[in-house]
């Protein structure tokens, strides 16, 4: 395999982690208004929540294009399975720390 495409390949996944952090920190998507001091810090606290969350099993943050033809029904039903999978991560979070 020649050089190019090593890297090529490496950096799609590179960003991919960029994306998901992204939808992850919202600090990351925009003009940050704080000391550009302050920025390295912010960066490696959100990479290292990522981690840890990634490490908790926490669903990644991809953007996902929905499907304008797609039904737009009744969705309250949807609330519930998230409100189970958000205790879940917390559960698994306090574990995690309180090891």
């Amino acid at each position: 395999m020649n050089y190019n495409k090593l890297v090529k390949q490496k950096r799609v996944i590179i960003e991919r982690c960029f994306g998901q952090m992204k939808c992850r920190f919202h600090i990351l998507q925009y003009v940050c208004r704080i000391k550009l001091e302050n920025v390295p810090k912010i960066i490696i606290a959100c990479i290292v929540l990522h981690n840890v969350a990634k490490s908790l099993g926490d669903p990644d943050f991809e953007l996902v294009e929905q499907d304008p033809d797609e039904d737009e029904g009744n969705h309250e039903n949807d609330e519930l399975p998230l409100r189970q999978l958000g205790q879940q991560i917390n559960k698994k979070k306090l574990e995690y720390y309180n090891k």
